[in-house]
């Protein structure tokens, strides 16, 4: 119920900078024309014959993980922008905005309101996703101001992957420990635009790959194995896998008188050997970010997990530029 609001909002902002949408009338008669029922899903040559049919140059795909009706006013959503005719995600943008963070000094400025939230998480997004050098693979590798209360996450690297980063990664959809819905594709979302930001590594859509391993059997949130590690490799071309787990995702009050927590833990496997090349686990509360008084805290578990995914990535993307030990 929430989109039509949201992809407005996105229409407004996303010519600004480059990026004009088609009318979403050609996307839907596509849809229903190929009997696409979730596009999420569609694959590569899919995707190619939708640009064909609509004129389209690149593919917006997303997910809108919360958009508060009431105050305290809040969104929260993902993005990727495709080039039909790659499997490697061209940029990416997520944003979670808080709407009582657009207030001036001393609560001025124009009232807080749903409508005033989604334009401006609209156009800090389609700042982000614009393609070139003030696009996503700068804005997203901003490093998040260091607090003293941030706890380390724990996290073990294989000395191969040192200085060797893999040619293409799939980040397949988070498994859940948590009944909070979207949960899942919320925290991959957040480790995709890591990587994604870094600009060290090709990181494929997920939507193919997921298909490929539903139409063998696969059934979302079980582990992947040796089996389809291989099948991925030899039917998409991806070296390695990254895997995980939402193990917390608490709201917490909107008001900050609860902060949200995330917990999650994460994997990178060889497709070609099924080793793990990596693994990680980190824990963060939104009442550990702030840096003076209450300055930085985070209030939505969606911001929360954009920070606690940029932790937990940040040493594995470092470790592909060391130098390997003889």
């Amino acid at each position: 119920a929430d989109w039509p609001d949201l992809r407005a909002a996105l229409d407004a902002a996303l010519p600004r900078h480059g990026l004009r949408p088609v009318p979403h009338g050609q996307v839907e008669a596509w849809m229903r024309d190929r009997r696409v029922r979730d596009a999420s899903l569609a694959t590569h040559e899919e995707l190619a014959d939708l640009a064909g049919s609509t004129g389209a140059e690149l593919i917006l795909s997303g997910d809108l993980y919360t958009c508060a009706a009431q105050a305290p006013f809040a969104a929260g959503f993902s993005g990727r922008l495709l080039d039909p005719s790659r499997p490697e995600i061209l940029a990416m943008a997520m944003v979670a905005l808080e709407g009582e963070t657009l207030r001036g000094p001393l609560g001025s400025g124009p009232a807080i309101t749903r409508e005033r939230t989604l334009r401006e998480a609209a156009r800090r997004f389609a700042e982000l996703l614009a393609p070139g050098p003030e696009g996503a693979r700068r804005a997203g590798l901003r490093r998040f101001k260091a607090s003293v209360l941030a706890p380390e996450p724990a996290g073990w690297t294989a000395a191969s992957l040192r200085g060797r980063a893999p040619a293409r990664i799939v980040v397949m959809p988070f498994r859940q420990q948590t009944r909070r819905a979207g949960a899942g594709q919320a925290m991959a979302d957040a480790v995709t635009w890591r990587l994604v930001a870094s600009g060290r590594v090709g990181v494929v859509s997920p939507a193919g790959p997921v298909r490929r391993l539903l139409e063998r059997g696969w059934r979302t949130g079980l582990p992947v194995g040796a089996d389809e590690l291989r099948a991925l490799r030899d039917l998409t071309g991806v070296d390695g896998v990254l895997m995980g787990t939402v193990e917390r995702w608490e709201d917490g009050d909107p008001s900050g008188a609860r902060p949200p927590v995330v917990a999650l833990s994460a994997r990178l496997l060889d497709t070609a050997t099924g080793a793990i090349l990596w693994a990680a686990w980190h824990e963060r509360r939104g009442d550990q970010t702030r840096i003076v008084y209450e300055q930085g805290n985070e209030r939505t578990a969606e911001g929360l997990a954009l920070r606690a995914a940029a932790e937990l990535l940040d040493p594995l993307i470092d470790s592909f530029n060391e130098v390997p030990r003889p």
